[in-house]
């Protein structure tokens, strides 16, 4: 499953409710307004392979809960705002190259 919302200037928190599309392989939200830090949920994602944040208004600290996401091999989330540390528990994920 594929989720598509790349510059449609989407305003808000992300929805947390995307943590429940348990089928989704690609998520590409970049280029848009969303506010807060990414949702715990996100990390339910068991078959997101490709994940894409990027160029946004995102902020606060990287879930740990992303750790979880063993399928998940690529991930762009630059030019947003977060803060802190990157969690050990993305760092030690094996699909990430």
């Amino acid at each position: 499953m594929f989720l598509g919302l790349s510059g449609n200037n989407s305003r808000g928190k992300s929805p947390p409710e995307i943590g429940e599309l348990l089928s989704l392989e690609t998520m590409i939200i970049r280029y848009n307004k969303f506010e807060g830090s990414i949702p715990t949920e996100f990390g339910n994602l068991s078959n997101l392979q490709y994940l894409d944040l990027v160029v946004g208004t995102l902020s606060g600290s990287i879930p740990k809960e992303l750790g979880k996401l063993k399928r998940l091999a690529t991930t762009y989330l630059y030019q947003n705002y977060f803060s802190g540390k990157i969690p050990s528990e993305i760092g030690n994920m094996p699909s990430l190259v």
